[in-house]
């Protein structure tokens, strides 16, 4: 499975996060970890695939939720995919799934947690059956079952029902009114049981159930809260949010068992759901949070936005706004549009600022050096460090030229220039280029050197053309700079040099290429190697007159075969330039 998408929403009391599966999750772990206050949940056999995120990192704000981060954590042998949520300070929270598995919904909550005195007295009112009638406010986003998390014991002999419910949800701190078909007596022991689960087992022994309105528990017999849950059907018009974006997070928020219906007419813009009487008022209050009224904001960016980039900001703001409509780019004026509600507005400026920095400058030079190699001395590269291949192997990176050995840090890039010096001086070395180029964090830069070769081409109609077929060397390398000082560099080379062989009449176009992938400090100086040609050279002597003369010239002269071998390496030197 992979992870495709993430929700998020400020309910009272807490911040809930929603994050989207391709399918059901096997197996998960939850971990909370301290200095700094943080929940980490590694789901195993997944893959994470969530675009547009600044740096995998989903800034929030919101309650106890600073931001939250994501990623690959693992790839082998058992793929993991890791999320960690940032608090501000410790606070209680709930992991859970969805029923089909597909979904995490993640509830960190921001209120005070009450302690239990050690001891209590409770006094008991009995309360008509008409109290489960009471006012039909609205329903509190979270169960206020799940409100106390933590851990409870009792052993109760022959109590009465009333007293030890009214007991446990005096020490969560809950209100509750009982309908006067609550009686009897109990005996129990419970060990380690969360507060729902006690509520729940007590109410199932005794034949009970509850429903909750304004943050009080109601508690009854089954056929009177039944009674009170038949399902009804209301339609709600929508003034801001669209009807199917509205739907979507609404059914994130189903529950394990929630049987509500809803269904949205785009067409009318309207959402039509059918549910008991206490689902209806819980989806009321989700849309009301939904259909907010809309803002629409100018964000001006102090740094150039390219056309390339309009897209990839939209997609990281889509995490926020997920209707793209409702983001304009203007490129040209350096301004971001958005419309949404007032909390989305301020969490794109949030994003904005983080984006919204100067790349970093760096200027690449780069030394582009031919070597002749003969047989005596095997001329090249030999490396210690500091390089990876495109297949993700380490590369050596001692250098040794001839007889002359650079070991150590590539920071003596004196002692490479004059290393080279010196066999240039010796004819071994030509200079084929030596170009510095300006780029950006991020962004490619490319060094040509060469020359266009004319080739003089006849069509079958007799028509003479001339093609010219460039020859020479393109590199082309795209700098990363990481936040703790080395640079990673991406860099491609292209040696193409004419050949000596015909092809129908056409001279031959030698192509050499080469792919790595280079880490290593700025100011340090990177070798490429490895981009060797052979060539053959045919030298005749003669004496002269003697040797022209037909068919006895030949004892006359001789012809001498020399095989010539060259190898292009690449000095290339990354630094950090200041505005």
């Amino acid at each position: 499975i992979w992870f495709t998408n993430i929700w998020y929403k400020k309910l009272p009391n807490y911040t809930h996060l929603t994050i989207k599966a391709s399918g059901a999750i096997s197996e998960y772990e939850v971990s909370y970890l301290e200095a700094p206050e943080r929940i980490v949940i590694d789901v195993k056999n997944s893959a994470y695939s969530i675009d547009g995120l600044v740096k995998n990192i989903l800034f929030l704000n919101m309650g106890s939720v600073k931001q939250v981060r994501c990623g690959q954590f693992e790839s082998e042998p058992i793929p993991i995919t890791r999320f960690i949520v940032d608090l501000f300070q410790k606070s209680d929270y709930e992991v859970k799934l969805s029923s089909d598995s597909r979904l995490i919904y993640i509830d960190v909550f921001d209120y005070t947690e009450f302690t239990a005195p050690e001891e209590q007295v409770f006094t008991v009112i009995p309360v008509k059956s008409e109290a489960v009638k009471i006012a039909k406010e609205e329903e509190p986003k979270i169960s206020i079952l799940d409100v106390y998390t933590k851990t409870i014991a009792l052993n109760i002999f022959e109590g009465d029902v009333v007293n030890v419910i009214r007991g446990l949800c005096e020490v969560a701190g809950i209100d509750v009114i009982f309908d006067d078909s609550v009686t009897g007596e109990l005996t129990l022991n419970l060990n380690d049981k969360t507060f729902r689960e006690a509520i729940e087992l007590i109410l199932m022994n005794k034949g009970l159930s509850y429903t909750e309105r304004s943050d009080t528990l109601i508690i009854a017999a089954k056929d009177i809260i039944e009674g009170y849950k038949e399902p009804i059907t209301k339609i709600f018009e929508l003034k801001n949010a669209s009807a199917e974006a509205a739907k979507g997070v609404l059914d994130s928020y189903k529950t394990e068992g929630s049987k509500v219906n809803i269904v949205a007419d785009a067409r009318m813009n309207t959402l039509i759901v059918t549910g008991t009487n206490e689902e209806i008022e819980r989806v009321e209050g989700i849309i009301s949070t939904i259909d907010e009224e809309l803002l629409t904001r100018t964000f001006k960016i102090d740094n150039a936005i390219g056309e390339n980039e309009i897209e990839a900001i939209q997609n990281m703001l889509s995490i926020i706004i997920p209707d793209k409509e409702k983001v304009i780019v203007d490129s040209r004026q350096k301004e971001i549009i958005v419309k949404g509600t007032e909390e989305e507005l301020a969490n794109v400026q949030t994003m904005i600022i983080g984006l919204d920095k100067r790349a970093p400058q760096i200027m690449i030079q780069a030394k582009i050096i031919e070597i002749a190699l003969d047989s005596e001395k095997e001329l090249g590269i030999k490396w210690t460090s500091g390089a990876i291949d495109e297949e993700g192997n380490k590369i050596q990176g001692q250098i040794t030229i001839g007889e002359i050995t650079l070991g150590g840090s590539f920071e003596r890039s004196g002692l490479i220039d004059a290393t080279l010096k010196a066999l240039q001086t010796d004819g071994k070395t030509n200079m084929l280029s030596n170009p510095k180029v300006l780029t950006l964090d991020g962004k490619a830069a490319s060094i040509e050197t060469g020359q266009q070769i004319p080739i003089r081409k006849v069509t079958p109609d007799g028509e003479e053309t001339i093609d010219y077929k460039k020859v020479g060397l393109t590199l082309d390398i795209t700098p990363y700079l990481s936040a703790d000082g080395p640079i990673t560099m991406d860099v491609y080379v292209t040696v193409n040099s004419l050949g000596t062989e015909q092809y129908i009449g056409y001279p031959v176009i030698n192509s050499r290429e080469e792919k790595v992938i280079i880490r290593t400090k700025l100011g340090e100086t990177v070798v490429i190697g490895g981009l060797i040609t052979s060539e053959e050279i045919k030298t005749t002597t003669k004496i002269p007159l003697l040797g022209d003369i037909p068919i006895f010239g030949d004892l006359f002269k001789f012809t001498t075969t020399k095989n010539k071998k060259t190898e292009i390496i690449i000095l290339i030197t990354a630094h950090l330039l200041d505005y």
